[in-house]
């Protein structure tokens, strides 16, 4: 082979390989992890799994700067958050549920539904809800470890709520906590 065509050939190999990969190797962008978009895993302990469903990462939308993430369905007005809360005031998950239901209802949501659930051995709650004005529907499903709830709050218009709860469910089911179970001695 003479020596322009073996640098022309290793040029257009050397570019096939550079087009794929991540401006920082093992980031977000990188063909690497490309199998794991869509797995939030806390530093605070908890992973969700949006890979089998319909949910994208997004931006943290304005006025949910708590959200710790951010996910929707595309050509929808659907929208996924999850964040975490600290206990400080709440004492058991009862009172912290307590509170928000009250909160609820001076916020003017009508609260369609509340019961509480088993999933991985802990007790978890979920929440129904509908905005005063009856244009958006919402559940929630609270994740209770160690004085800290798990907040998965999924959203949308009324008329393709259901959709969108099917694809929130499979979420909520995904959700598992990383770290320990910790009770603290009670004195």
């Amino acid at each position: 082979m003479n020596i322009r065509f073996q640098a022309v050939l290793l040029s257009a190999l050397i570019s096939a390989c550079v087009a794929r990969a991540a401006p920082v190797p093992l980031t977000s962008s990188s063909a690497a992890v490309a199998p794991f978009w869509g797995l939030l895993q806390s530093p605070e302990g908890y992973t969700i799994d949006t890979r089998k469903t319909r949910w994208q990462v997004s931006e943290v939308p304005e006025g949910a700067e708590r959200a710790d993430a951010a996910f929707r369905i595309e050509k929808s007005d659907g929208l996924l958050t999850v964040r975490l809360d600290d206990m400080k005031k709440a004492r058991t998950p009862k009172s912290y549920m307590d509170s928000w239901m009250a909160l609820y209802l001076r916020l003017g949501f009508e609260i369609l539904g509340t019961r509480p659930f088993e999933h991985n051995g802990d007790t978890a709650y979920v929440v129904d809800l509908l905005q005063k004005d009856r244009s958006r529907q919402a559940r929630q499903a609270i994740f209770f470890r160690n004085n800290q709830a798990v907040i998965i709050s999924c959203n949308d218009v009324k008329e393709t709520f259901s959709a969108s709860l099917a694809e929130c469910n499979k979420v909520i089911q995904s959700f598992r906590w990383t770290k320990p179970n910790i009770q603290a001695p009670r004195f």
